[in-house]
């Protein structure tokens, strides 16, 4: 009971942070408003593979080494900073072009999606302070089994963290249909969800260089 107890305790804290939109949400809401739904849900289940991995390998010991090293925490928000702004580049360039309508480009482009979500999530700065900074606190030690309890918190975070941005690429996705399907309507809200994500990439770049 005690660790069901941290276990609610860690899910309320992790909703009061999921809702604040960060790199994840604005991303996704860019993808959303860019290439519609199946795009955006594609960079969800991408993104939240990603943030999986990323409590994985903090559970198992990688957040001792970040904490020890304020560098590496550093150079991990630095690069997805920069990953950010690729990605806003490409969706500026990409602003005029008609969208995908054979199944073998649809496939590739979802694999695309999926695989450009997970390697935000990972490089998820905000998830990585969750993970990094917060998880050991809801931890039981008396318990025993300390990785087990914390793999288990960091699973709950990434169930909520998908509900969450699911709903935002249902609701980004069809907003872009309500906009129309005009071509100079597409390359408008394209326009916006790069300037969106490069905005994130900027605001990530300056945060990793102050410190």
């Amino acid at each position: 009971m005690q660790f069901v107890s941290q276990a609610i305790k860690f899910g309320l804290f992790s909703i009061l942070l999921i809702v604040i939109p960060g790199p994840s949400v604005l991303y996704v809401i860019a993808r959303g408003l860019s290439l519609g739904t199946r795009a955006a849900l594609g960079a969800v289940i991408g993104n939240t593979i990603g943030i999986l991995v990323q409590g994985v390998a903090v559970s198992l010991g990688f957040g001792a080494l970040v904490g020890v090293d304020p560098k590496i925490a550093n150079a991990i928000k630095l690069v997805g900073a920069l990953y950010l702004f690729y990605i806003g580049v490409r969706m500026w360039i990409s602003r005029d072009q008609t969208a995908i309508s054979n199944g073998a480009s649809r496939y590739a482009g979802s694999l695309n999606h999926l695989r450009q979500g997970f390697i935000v999530g990972v490089l998820n700065p905000k998830s990585a302070v969750v993970f990094g900074a917060v998880l050991g606190g809801f931890v039981v030690p008396a318990l025993g089994h300390p990785t087990l309890q914390a793999l288990a918190l960091v699973v709950e975070f990434c169930v909520l963290a998908l509900l969450s941005d699911g709903a935002w690429a249902l609701t980004s996705g069809n907003a872009a249909k309500r906009i129309g399907a005009a071509q100079i309507h597409v390359a408008t809200v394209r326009s916006i969800g790069s300037f969106l994500v490069c905005g994130v990439a900027l605001l990530l770049f300056i945060d990793a260089i102050k410190a």
